[in-house]
């Protein structure tokens, strides 16, 4: 999963075919709080040649916005009813006023709903 942006660094420089991806994400209950890590690489093809992003953004979701992204997610009760991060990259595309706003969601699903990575998804063609 990731959003195809277009992209103004902090030094300058303007990408139009960016590609943001959640690199790291950390949840937690206790606190209601989740943290995403979203690393804004040059291109598709940086990301997939393993190159660094060019800038990492720190998204922070806490109490009320917690609530609504996790709502049916639980330390106890995983029922699969809801992709956290799925829920995120929708969340950041809906944002008004963001780069991601007219972003373009890049992910795959296979015809029963599930999400799958550009991986499995050629695992399964192959």
């Amino acid at each position: 999963m990731a959003i195809k942006i277009t992209h103004d660094s902090i030094y300058g420089d303007t990408y139009s075919e960016a590609y943001a991806r959640i690199t790291k994400l950390d949840i937690n209950y206790g606190t209601r709080t989740a943290t995403a890590l979203v690393g804004i690489y040059k291109d598709e093809a940086a990301r997939e040649a393993g190159h660094a992003p060019v800038e990492t953004e720190t998204v922070v979701y806490v109490e009320d916005d917690f609530d609504i992204l996790f709502r049916e997610v639980s330390a106890d009760n995983l029922v699969g009813k809801i992709n956290p991060v799925k829920e995120i990259y929708v969340r950041l595309t809906a944002s008004t006023g963001t780069k991601y706003e007219s972003g373009e969601k890049l992910w795959d699903e296979l015809a029963d709903g599930k999400e799958v990575s550009k991986y499995e998804k050629t695992a399964k063609e192959g």
